[in-house]
């Protein structure tokens, strides 16, 4: 963890390190002020660790100068006020860190199903392209489409949508391994990046969404399914052309009767099957 400035700013603190060691060998107990200005300069500009070991030298040493110099009280008192500066500190350091990790969450997760967003997606779609370009691994793309969405929120109401999404979100992400990601990209559709998977094994896994999630959420006499589109990526891709074919797909199994995969290539529909 670095501290509040850049690392760039790191060569600063040496003239206020070396100020500090100065004052102290040549002020006596009125240099040892110094140490402060010097604590906070190594928290901000270098890692907590190594910014914990400057400040535990330098009450090591104020604490030895001080007890020769200005006795016992003053040392113990300067060592106490010294400690609690760097625990303040820290102390911030820390909650600057958690509120940017929460403000970068918000700015890629779906408040509501704590899914990915869209713009998330978008980054992650040229991520595996340039993987594919470099490397040629193999990634598919699933787009999840729930039928009739807009029957459910009006039979049993917003609320209860709104729980189906977050369960399907929460279905998705037990399913699927770590290294995949489940992202909202607006209103009842969803996608899924499956990394290292080429078309048939997407299919594989697209039609185990299906009828995990068909399986899953029954309310009143039918449960809630999804139509799914499947499209490999496939080299000098464009992440739009690439969603584009994802999304055809869908509107494909959509097309054909809802709560069934399709392919973007032709002849690749899977018939619907329900799960038992």
């Amino acid at each position: 963890m670095t501290g509040l400035i850049p690392g760039g700013f790191a060569v600063g603190t040496a003239p206020v390190l070396t100020g500090a060691e100065m004052a102290m060998t040549t002020s006596g107990t009125p240099g040892m002020f110094w140490c402060y200005p010097a604590v906070v300069a190594a928290f901000a500009a270098l890692p907590m660790a190594a910014a914990g070991v400057l400040t535990a030298v330098l009450l090591a040493w104020a604490a030895v100068v001080l007890q020769r110099t200005a006795g016992t009280g003053v040392a113990l008192q300067f060592t106490i006020t010294l400690f609690v500066e760097a625990v303040v500190l820290v102390t911030i350091l820390n909650m600057v860190a958690a509120m940017r990790r929460t403000v970068s969450e918000q700015a890629i997760t779906d408040p509501l199903t704590g899914a990915f967003n869209r713009r998330h997606l978008e980054a992650c779609l040229a991520t595996a392209i340039e993987r594919r370009k470099r490397t040629g691994e193999v990634a598919s793309l699933l787009v999840l489409d729930v039928d009739h969405f807009k029957s459910v929120n009006d039979t049993w109401g917003r609320a209860a949508g709104d729980e189906v999404l977050v369960g399907i979100v929460r279905t998705l992400g037990n399913r699927l391994r770590p290294l995949d990601g489940v992202f909202r990209l607006g209103g009842e559709e969803f996608a899924v990046l499956l990394s290292g998977a080429g078309m048939q094994d997407a299919l594989v896994v697209a039609e185990a969404l299906r009828r995990l999630i068909l399986g899953t959420y029954p309310l009143a006499s039918r449960g809630v399914s999804v139509s799914v589109g499947v499209s490999e990526l496939h080299v000098a891709q464009s992440p739009d052309a690439w969603m584009a074919a994802a999304d055809l797909a869908a509107y494909r199994a959509r097309h054909d009767g809802h709560d069934r995969v399709a392919s973007d290539a032709p002849a690749r529909t899977l018939p619907r099957c329900r799960a038992v």
